[in-house]
C-alpha cells in the first residue's frame, strides 16, 4: 500500500513505514503493542470479575448477560493476542490481572507463539459456548461479539498455525450458520456497516 499524501504532519508514522525507515518508537507497532496490552489488562479484569461464582448474586446480572460478556471478553482477549503474535511472534502471554510491579516483572517475558496461538484457540473455544447462536449477540448494539466472529477467527488462528483440515471444518461450520453470504454488487459493501450480510466482525470507531 502506498500513504496518498505527501509528508504534511499528518500520521507521521506512515511515512516511516512507508519508507522503511520506522524504528521500536514508531507510532504504528509501538501503539500495536501498547494498545493491544492495554486491552488484555482491562479484559483479564473483567474475566475475574465474571467467572467469580458469586457475580450473579452481587450485581443482579442475568446469566445471560453474564455469558455474553464473558464470551466478548474471551473473544477480545483472543483478538489482541492475534494481533501481537501475528506482528511481533513470541510476546508475554498475561492471562490475569498484575496487581503488583513485582508480578509485573514476573510476567513481562516472552512465551513462544506456539504456546500464545494455544491460548488463543482455547479462549475461542470458550467464547464459542457462550455466545448465542444468533447473527448478533445483540439486536441493539450489532457491533458487539457474535458467535460467528469467533469462528471466522478459530479458522484464522488455525490458518496462521497451518491446520488445514481444522481451516475447512471451521469455515464449513461458519457457513452452515447461514447468516453470512456474498453481496451481487461488491459496492455495497460500501453502504453500510453491521447488517451487511458479508460483514462477520465489524466495530463502532
Amino acid at each position: 500500500a502506498e500513504k496518498k499524501w505527501n509528508p504534511d504532519g499528518d500520521q507521521p508514522w506512515m511515512d516511516d513505514v512507508n519508507n522503511f525507515t520506522f524504528t521500536s518508537t514508531n507510532g504504528g507497532p509501538n501503539g500495536l503493542w501498547k494498545y493491544n496490552y492495554e486491552g488484555i489488562k482491562r479484559l483479564n479484569i473483567a474475566i475475574e470479575l465474571l467467572t467469580n461464582p458469586e457475580i450473579e448474586t452481587i450485581t443482579g446480572i442475568t446469566p445471560a448477560r453474564k455469558n455474553q460478556l464473558l464470551g466478548e471478553a474471551y473473544f477480545l482477549r483472543s483478538y489482541y493476542y492475534f494481533s501481537l503474535v501475528t506482528n511481533f511472534g513470541d510476546v508475554p502471554l498475561i492471562v490475569e490481572p498484575v496487581k503488583t510491579y513485582q508480578q509485573a516483572f514476573e510476567v513481562a517475558v516472552k512465551a513462544s507463539k506456539t504456546v500464545v496461538f494455544d491460548k488463543i484457540k482455547a479462549d475461542l473455544a470458550t467464547a464459542k459456548t457462550l455466545l448465542p447462536n444468533a447473527k448478533f449477540s445483540s439486536n441493539t448494539e450489532k457491533w458487539r461479539v457474535s458467535k460467528g466472529a469467533v469462528i471466522a477467527l478459530q479458522a484464522k488462528a488455525a490458518l496462521y498455525t497451518e491446520k488445514w483440515d481444522d481451516v475447512i471444518t471451521l469455515v464449513t461450520e461458519l457457513q452452515s450458520l447461514g447468516f453470512y453470504s456474498l453481496n451481487t454488487n461488491y459496492f455495497d459493501n460500501f453502504n453500510s456497516e453491521f447488517t451487511d450480510n458479508e460483514v462477520i466482525f465489524a466495530y463502532d470507531h
